[in-house]
């Protein structure tokens, strides 16, 4: 995505989501609240910044993908009783979503949506991505539902947003 962001500004930001992963971390140990749960905030600022530039754009920035593919690996050395559900996640869903962007050309979901869809597994695990996935695709069906009826038009839209929320919703049940 060096279009719209540049590498320079990349690497910046992954040494940024790196410091800032240590100063909750620090925050974490000083004050009892689990890692896991500032793993878990910042994890939420990016899946809805991703929403909100895919939504804007109809791009999902590389660079936020990479954050939470870390935060994954993170979460992971963390907890290792996830590493088998999140691998399995990264799997299956990656080989799903890259088929599907090959087979359609990348006229149904984008190269972005593969890459958010296996960062997100590795830090979620399969079955929450399940749900999340779900939730996201009932919602994005409904919207573009009204909006095919209300407005008598398609255009196309973005895939993130839906997956984020629906992401968001599954990680509260």
């Amino acid at each position: 995505m060096n279009g719209v962001f540049g590498k320079d500004e990349r690497h910046k930001t992954i040494a940024t989501l790196l410091i800032l992963i240590l100063l909750c971390l620090g925050i974490a140990l000083k004050y009892r609240i689990s890692a896991d749960t500032h793993l878990l905030l910042l994890f939420t600022i990016m899946i809805f910044e991703i929403g909100v530039v895919d939504r804007k754009y109809m791009v999902i920035p590389d660079k936020l993908c990479i954050m939470i593919f870390i935060l994954g690996i993170i979460r992971n050395f963390m907890n290792l009783r996830l590493i088998k559900e999140s691998l399995s996640a990264v799997c299956v869903f990656g080989v799903i979503f890259t088929a599907i962007y090959l087979l359609t050309k990348g006229t149904m979901i984008g190269g972005g949506d593969v890459k958010f869809v296996s960062a997100v597994g590795l830090f979620i695990g399969f079955s929450r991505l399940t749900e999340a996935l779900m939730l996201g695709c009932v919602i994005c069906i409904v919207v573009c539902l009204v909006e095919i009826c209300c407005y008598r038009k398609k255009r196309p839209f973005a895939f993130g947003p839906y997956i984020a929320t629906g992401i968001y919703l599954a990680l509260l049940m």
